[in-house]
């Protein structure tokens, strides 16, 4: 019986360091964080940039290719339907 109350006692103990260990971290998160100081004073972000410099062309009045042509031919297998 009196390791049961001591069992007890024990669990009463850490369910105590664990609050106090908690609301410790809390408060230390707060204050480092500056929370709850009041309005915050919000910053604008900078405009976002690439960096690339773009310069505007005319497109040429005609395409340079009036027919494409492959560069490469090949015939078709005996077997197959011939194409159109």
């Amino acid at each position: 019986m009196n390791s049961a109350k001591n069992r007890r006692k024990l669990k009463v103990a850490s369910a105590g360091v664990g609050a106090a260990a908690g609301l410790a971290m809390a408060v230390v998160g707060v204050g480092l964080s500056g929370g709850l100081a009041g309005a915050q004073n919000e910053v604008e972000p900078p405009a976002l940039t690439t960096g690339e410099t773009v310069t505007e062309t005319v497109p040429p009045t005609s395409p340079e290719t009036s027919v494409a042509t492959p560069s490469v031919s090949a015939t078709t297998p005996s077997g197959f339907a011939e194409p159109h």
